[in-house]
């Protein structure tokens, strides 16, 4: 973040000197709301969470601990949230449903392989049709409903994407590194000064 700034400074464009991407991607109240949802506290996780959120294309969370996949459940909610894996043979009617009704679905647990199937959805081949946004999926056109929301996720510390992929998601590094440790546990040892 620190090398934004300067490079926004070294192309001459005004930065004020408290500026923060992070402060400026997202307010306080909505950091705090993530918090209360399960994501860590560490400016690398606040950043991620704020890249999950914001990128125009869906995200790949490498997420070996699961906090992400925690912190997904939470922050969508029960109600709109359906999980499934390439493994999972209902997979493609699950997304089907989840297009037309503006779900969010979760995909944990993937590998290196990810289906092509969902191609069309990754680099969003949307077709508007007058006040229609439709979407070519499994030999089928589908109504596209812009809540829908996707989110992949591996356990793998180091997967390696083909470059159709890595060009297609947003891939979101969340490995927790030391600082970050540190960082989280100092947070759960004041909680626990706090409700002692």
């Amino acid at each position: 973040i620190e090398t934004f700034k300067e490079d926004l400074q070294e192309r001459g464009v005004p930065v004020s000197a408290d500026f923060s991407l992070q402060n400026f991607l997202a307010d306080e109240a909505e950091i705090f709301k993530w918090r209360h949802q399960g994501l860590p506290a560490d400016e690398l996780s606040i950043q991620n969470g704020i890249l999950i959120t914001r990128a125009n294309r869906f995200p790949l969370c490498i997420d070996p601990q699961l906090q992400v996949v925690r912190w997904i459940k939470m922050h969508v909610g029960e109600k709109v949230l359906r999980t499934t894996s390439f493994q999972d043979q209902e997979f493609a009617r699950i997304l089907e449903n989840a297009i037309t009704g503006g779900l969010v679905v979760l995909f944990e647990g993937i590998d290196e392989y990810i289906d092509p199937l969902i191609t069309p959805i990754l680099e969003k081949r949307i077709i508007t049709q007058g006040s229609r946004k439709i979407i070519k999926f499994n030999d089928k056109e589908l109504d596209w409903d812009d809540d829908f929301r996707l989110f992949l996720t591996t356990k793998l510390s180091a997967p390696n994407y083909s470059p159709e992929i890595s060009s297609s998601v947003t891939i979101v590094n969340c490995c927790v590194t030391e600082q970050g440790l540190q960082e989280q546990l100092l947070d759960i040892v004041i909680e626990n000064e706090q409700t002692a």
